[in-house]
């Protein structure tokens, strides 16, 4: 993530480079599927305010339907290359960190699952050899110091992504207030079919706003658990001798949070490495 430590043991720096692929992929996927949602919520905006013919309007609500079936597809499939990513990353950072070996049977099974194009991809372009900026060998103190620099640019990435979600949710929150009061407003007497595509269209912009607020919050929640397992970390490192058991017991909170965690995109992450790398160096130089 930074500078200055000696060449990772290559199979755990390697398996730690093909999870940080994968989780790039499953992100892709799932900023894929979001992008899918926004696009369903303004035709839903749309829909509501177009008058239309009542088949053009069930025929353009099954699409909306269609879109956000897409989207949970998307979803579920980014889901499950994000868990493969999960496990791969933790036993990758114990055997970096700890030393702790990595069995050949299952190192083959990794490879298969991240498929050829991410190890083509690992390979043309291999992890930097300064990624952690710990210079320790294989120890307690090693895993502890990846797990402080690891989670401090998680929590700023969250807080990043969180900040953007209320922007989201603001801006569909305003267009769901737009569709009801129009509703509202409209003296007409619409048809059954229109009627239906209206509903769909509000539940469809309702869902959406609700999962961003969602999120916003969540998000608030997990970067201030992450904040006092680096609490708890700084306390480790204080000590001259660290205990295997006490760092074991944070690195398991700090999975906990990241195994339910918001995905980020490989875009939101070269856009502010840059500036959390010098927040970094700026918390260990005071």
């Amino acid at each position: 993530m930074s500078s200055s430590r000696p060449m990772a043991e290559p199979r755990s720096a390697n398996f730690g480079h093909l999870a940080n692929l994968l989780f790039d992929r499953a992100a892709s996927l799932w900023y894929r599927s979001l992008a899918i949602e926004v696009v369903a919520a303004v035709a839903a905006g749309v829909l509501a305010f177009v008058n239309l013919t009542d088949v053009a309007a069930v025929v353009a609500s099954l699409a909306l339907v269609a879109l956000l079936l897409v989207a949970y597809a998307m979803r579920l499939l980014s889901q499950d290359k994000d868990e493969t990513a999960q496990t791969m990353r933790r036993q990758a950072a114990l055997s970096e960190g700890l030393g702790w070996p990595i069995e050949p049977t299952q190192a083959e099974e990794w490879r298969r699952k991240v498929g050829a194009d991410i190890r083509q991809k690992a390979s043309s372009k291999p992890r930097a050899d300064d990624y952690y900026t710990s210079a320790e060998s294989a120890s307690p103190r090693r895993m502890a110091e990846m797990t402080r620099e690891s989670s401090f640019y998680t929590r700023h990435l969250w807080i990043a992504v969180r900040n953007w979600l209320v922007v989201g949710f603001v801006a569909v929150g305003g267009l769901l207030a737009a569709v009801v009061i129009a509703a509202l407003l409209d003296s007409s007497e619409p048809g059954a079919d229109l009627v239906v595509a209206q509903v769909v269209s509000t539940a469809a912009l309702l869902a959406i706003t609700v999962d961003a607020l969602g999120w916003s919050v969540r998000l608030t929640r997990k970067s201030n658990a992450v904040k006092e397992v680096e609490r708890g970390l700084d306390r480790v490192l204080a000590q001259s001798d660290i205990s295997e058991t006490d760092v074991l017991r944070l690195l398991s909170e700090y999975d906990c949070e990241l195994a339910t965690s918001f995905p980020i995109h490989p875009w939101i992450f070269r856009r502010k490495h840059d500036e959390i790398r010098e927040l970094w160096e700026h918390h260990w130089t005071g």
